[in-house]
This record gives C-alpha cells, sequence and structure tokens, in this order.
C-alpha cells in the first residue's frame, strides 16, 4: 500500500512541473465542455494513479472541482456515458500529508461536497477522492482500489 502512496505522490509531483498543455479553442471529440474546460469519462477501470496517469497521456488530469456547478457537470457527463451514476475518480488526494486536500491538476482545492462523515480516512488507508458516492457527493477512499476516471483539461 505504501507503494501506491508513494505513487500518487510522485504523479502530484511530476504533473506540477510540467505546466500547461493546450491552446485549444474547442474540445476535441468525446469530450464535453463546460466553464472553460474539457471533461473526458473513462470506463476502464483503473487505481487512481493509473487514472492519473491515463489522463496526463491525454494532456489532461483527473478532474479538478471548483464550485457546485463544475460538480453538477461531472455527475451529468459520468450519466451520459455510463448510464448510471458510477463511482467515479475525480483529481482529489491528501496522499501528501491527511487532511490536507490537493488537485493533481495544481487547482487550488477552494470547493467540497463530501457525503456526511467524510472524508474519514478509514484505518489510515484512504487518502483519493471518488465521485457518486450517494446522491454525488464524495468519499474518500483507498486510492489502490479500481474505479472509472474523469479527465480534464483547461482550453
Amino acid at each position: 500500500m505504501l507503494t501506491v502512496s508513494l505513487l500518487v505522490c510522485a504523479l502530484i509531483a511530476l504533473a506540477r512541473a510540467d505546466g500547461e498543455y493546450r491552446c485549444l479553442t474547442t474540445c476535441p471529440d468525446n469530450w464535453s465542455e463546460f466553464g472553460g474546460r474539457c471533461f473526458h469519462y473513462v470506463s476502464v477501470q483503473m487505481t487512481w494513479a493509473e487514472a492519473e496517469k491515463n489522463c496526463q497521456a491525454m494532456k489532461a488530469h483527473l478532474a479538478s472541482v471548483n464550485n457546485a456547478e463544475d460538480n453538477e457537470n461531472i455527475q451529468k457527463v459520468i450519466r451520459a456515458a455510463s448510464l448510471n451514476a458510477t463511482r467515479t475518480w475525480i483529481g482529489g488526494t491528501d496522499c501528501q500529508m491527511n487532511d490536507l486536500w490537493l488537485w493533481s491538476d495544481g487547482s487550488h482545492f477552494l470547493f467540497s461536497a463530501w457525503k456526511p462523515g467524510q472524508p474519514d480516512n478509514w484505518e489510515s488507508n484512504e487518502a483519493c477522492i471518488e465521485i457518486n458516492h450517494g446522491g454525488g457527493k464524495w468519499n474518500d477512499v483507498q486510492c489502490s482500489i479500481q474505479r472509472p476516471s474523469m479527465c480534464a483539461f483547461t482550453l
């Protein structure tokens, strides 16, 4: 488990070092645009670190959620793509320090939509965020669990 946590932290450090990726004015095919960002649901089940690396391969990151509108729109993309409110990775993690939540894209963590009682860091082993843990709310969960994911980048 320590190896997974170290990999997650290393990916975040690398993500912040490589800067901006894009100079597009519209989203690519199979991506949804809102709020000046492009979002893409990946149905393949992966760990949080694998999902972040996969997003990076698409010149994106796991999605940060900056406000309630982002949270609602991300849920809409997930429901449209999966035909369900599937639990899905977003880009939040506190792997570097418990209860210090950061977004993998380096944006400020100013908004949250935790399910009541969360985050709870159950068994001191939950450092990554899934969305749709009941009513579109967030849950902290083990980063080694496999989930689909939501990638995003800024236009």
